[in-house]
């Protein structure tokens, strides 16, 4: 089970209740699997510049902080901003690798693949 930290806002900055440095937690908070649970977008000030998190809407207290990329920091990274989905035999919607044809439930997990996992992509490992 990964730490639970709870964190509030003052003054427009996410901070720790218990004091600690948000290097020691801000790299915990899970990336949103798709666009419904994700609450906070990744965000930066000039490309190649800092990078912030941005609440997309009011979390509620006790609700997860999920983040994901920007479109325009995703497509400076050179991450997928779409994913198409398609549906199995039971009409569910997957998303399919392009490339490896591996199968994802969520969007935002094939678009990680496809940059960070996919071997047949050519992506660059995550530095």
């Amino acid at each position: 089970v990964p730490p639970v930290f709870q964190v509030r806002m003052v003054r427009g900055e996410l901070v720790d209740e218990a004091g600690s440095s948000a290097l020691e937690w801000i790299g915990l908070i899970r990336a949103a699997r798709n666009s419904q649970e994700q609450t906070l977008e990744a965000v930066a000030d000039l490309p190649g510049g800092q990078i912030f998190y941005r609440a997309l809407r009011d979390v509620q207290p006790g609700e997860e902080l999920t983040v994901w990329y920007s479109n325009p920091l995703a497509q400076w990274f050179d991450i997928p901003v779409t994913a198409t989905p398609t549906h199995d035999e039971k009409g569910e919607e997957r998303y399919i690798c392009w490339y490896c044809w591996r199968t994802f439930k969520y969007p935002n997990s094939l678009k990680a693949h496809v940059h960070f996992h996919c071997a047949l992509s050519h992506g660059r490992p995550f530095l």
